[in-house]
């Protein structure tokens, strides 16, 4: 098993009514970064965490509870330096909430020849504002009227 399965089948796990505050943080190292945009207002800038140890409150912060996970797709890359990119799309319920749709990117970084740690970590919430017709119909009549 690749690291990067290892890595969410463990996040997935946890969510699943483990304290996910307890572990998931020693995947990161102290040279780690971390985002976790929620369900704050679009276009909105998050700062990342830097650290192992700010890692770890952060992720108590996010007071994950009663968490269900769906994962739809895992995608990797090798990298610069041996490391790979990994993004994963799927659904996320948090404390009896509906589930949301997610995309997660992070990039593992290569320690030794098979031990990494997740060196950046990328999560946020999809936020959908019109559907596919709508949006085709508004951007075709923007065009075709000049506006």
């Amino acid at each position: 098993m690749l690291f990067k399965d290892i890595f969410y089948h463990s996040f997935v796990r946890l969510c699943q009514f483990i304290n996910l505050g307890d572990s998931t943080f020693r995947f990161y190292n102290n040279s780690s970064s971390f985002i976790h945009g929620g369900l704050d207002p679009p276009n909105r800038d998050t700062t990342p965490v830097v650290g192992q140890k700010q890692i770890h409150q952060r992720i108590q912060q996010l007071n994950f509870r009663d968490c269900h996970a769906k994962i739809s797709q895992v995608d990797s890359q090798a990298t610069l330096g041996n490391g790979v990119v990994v993004q994963v799309t799927g659904e996320l319920s948090n404390g009896g909430q509906p589930m949301r749709r997610f995309t997660q990117t992070f990039v593992l970084a290569a320690q030794s020849p098979k031990k990494y740690y997740v060196h950046n970590d990328i999560f946020r919430y999809q936020v959908y504002l019109v559907n596919s017709w709508s949006a085709y119909r508004l951007f075709s009549e923007l065009f075709v009227n000049g506006h």
